[in-house]
């Protein structure tokens, strides 16, 4: 559950929640069915935890944060189009530090700063079939965390 949580003590909350929830699945009737593999049982409660982690923890920006950070706001559609970028952004560098250094380089030299593969592959001294499998994995990762 470590590696689908932000943080350490997220999922141990939620790790005390899925025991919590498996002991009193155990204890009510259902739990008494000796069809159930306990594994599969504590699997399934557990994604179904971090499921409600993730639908009760929405993130929300201030727009008081907004305004601070220079953004104007003129047009509803457009403002709602600014928030939302800038929401998406910050998921997405928190997701960047959870890359390996050299992902994250390889991912910001690319989309970020619009460099070539083979631009990346001298900065970061390897070869180009290598950047480019490390910007696939990266890319892979970062998929399956957002």
């Amino acid at each position: 559950m470590r590696s689908k949580l932000p943080s350490k003590e997220d999922a141990e909350d939620l790790m005390s929640i899925v025991l919590i929830r498996t002991w009193s699945y155990i204890s009510t009737s259902h739990g008494n069915n000796k069809d159930h593999h306990f594994r599969g049982l504590i699997y399934h409660i557990a994604r179904n935890g971090v499921a409600d982690y993730y639908r009760t923890r929405k993130q929300t920006v201030s727009i008081d944060v907004l305004a601070d950070e220079g953004t104007q706001f003129t047009d509803v559609k457009e403002t709602k189009e600014k928030i939302e970028a800038v929401t998406e952004m910050r998921l997405l560098k928190e997701q960047l530090h959870r890359l390996s250094s050299d992902q994250s380089e390889a991912i910001s030299m690319r989309y970020f700063q619009g460099l070539d593969y083979a631009e990346i592959a001298k900065r970061l001294e390897k070869k180009e079939g290598a950047v480019r499998t490390l910007i696939y994995r990266a890319l892979k990762e970062l998929r399956k965390n957002l």
